[in-house]
């Protein structure tokens, strides 16, 4: 089944599907839409991104990405040029079939039907990699801006952006995990270290402080340092980390306190498999995070909340007061050491992250075990 979301294209569309069972957006809400096309087993999305604006496409996407993320998901747009900022936060989602009619090279009688011929190669074509949609992730165009359709770049320049690019491809696919304070002291380092060392009992981790953050690492150094099996890295971003061992399973960056967030750690957010914020308890400290809320829904709507040493009560308050925005707490027990996990702080931060560690083998019951025993002596007796 397709999924058709556009405002001025649907017989185009359409006619590029040449099949029955579409589901169509009808206009309302983008995020409600799309969560209803969630619950139906779309196996191709297509949307024109001049459906809404660019906050409220992306939150729409992500939700639905985070419903349904084997859905292939086609986006199309007019007249986009690499550096578009739209197109580039869908990359950084993991979109990467990108489909793009410039209508100065058609008349307007032969556009729709050159709308309907790009999607349909698009469509008839394997779904596209990070390889393909790179010159539209907005990280390649941050250093020369000016430099976009120019001619005569250095060689520099032409390797220093294809190491970005080899190095992106490289983490696609690699769970990374993002930490931000909602003020100072609020366990930021503390709960990336702890989340760290649990990982690392599944696989190689590499843990990554950005520059200007206050954390375990101190200045940026060309190779990482390895300590308690876990490779530490201070960099401007993810696209400077070249991992020491062969395979990085594990990827957790602490970005630091939120109030100073750039638009570098905002991409990083953005991009992350998860994102977490630690929040204090206290009243005071809370009262930090609920006056963020806002800013934090502008980068992604999908936080996860970890809360420093509550009291039960508080925990059970709070989960009150956040309901409306749908994010999960999880309350981090005391643990002075932080390569140290405690039981109960590694029950916590497993629940935290179940999506990324591997399923542990049910235990059968007593009855099933007795009756698998059983089963050789009553086929015998059978037969």
């Amino acid at each position: 089944m397709f999924g058709i979301v556009t405002k001025n294209y649907q017989v185009e569309f359409e006619k590029a599907i040449g099949e029955s069972g579409v589901f169509h957006w009808d206009g309302s809400s983008l995020r409600e839409q799309l969560d209803a096309a969630a619950r139906v087993q779309i196996r191709t999305l297509i949307v024109d991104v001049e459906v809404a604006p660019v906050d409220q496409l992306t939150i729409a996407l992500r939700s639905f990405r985070r419903q349904r993320p084997h859905t292939r998901i086609i986006l199309f747009g007019r007249d986009r040029r690499p550096g578009d900022k739209c197109i580039g936060i869908c990359v950084a989602l993991g979109i990467y079939d990108v489909v793009i009619v410039h209508t100065d090279e058609f008349t307007e009688d032969d556009l729709p039907m050159a709308i309907t011929n790009a999607l349909q190669e698009k469509l008839n074509g394997p779904a596209s990699t990070y390889a393909d949609a790179a010159k539209w992730d907005l990280l390649l165009h941050e250093d020369t801006p000016n430099d976009q359709g120019k001619k005569g770049r250095t060689s520099a320049g032409r390797e220093h952006v294809k190491e970005k690019i080899v190095i992106q491809e490289r983490l696609i696919g690699t769970p990374v995990i993002t930490v931000t304070g909602a003020h100072p002291g609020a366990g930021t380092t503390y709960c990336c270290l702890q989340i760290c060392q649990l990982l690392s009992e599944y696989g190689k981790v590499a843990y990554v402080e950005l520059e200007g953050t206050n954390g375990f690492t101190r200045e940026e150094v060309e190779f990482p340092m390895l300590y308690n099996g876990i490779e530490m890295w201070r960099v401007p971003s993810l696209v400077h980390v070249t991992p020491k061992t062969s395979v990085i399973n594990y990827i957790v960056v602490n970005v630091g306190y939120w109030r100073q967030r750039t638009d570098e750690v905002k991409g990083e957010v953005r991009r992350a498999s998860k994102a977490f914020i630690t929040v204090g308890s206290s009243p005071w400290r809370y009262r930090d995070f609920s006056e963020q809320v806002d800013s934090l829904k502008e980068t992604r709507d999908d936080w996860n909340i970890l809360l420093q040493s509550p009291s039960d009560q508080q925990t059970k308050e709070i989960k009150k007061d956040v309901d409306v925005t749908g994010w999960p707490i999880f309350p981090v027990p005391y643990q002075p050491e932080p390569f140290k996990l405690s039981d109960p702080s590694k029950k916590i931060f497993e629940e935290a992250l179940a999506e990324y560690l591997p399923r542990k083998p049910e235990r059968s019951s007593l009855f099933s075990r007795l009756l698998s025993k059983a089963k050789p002596s009553i086929m015998r007796q059978g037969g």
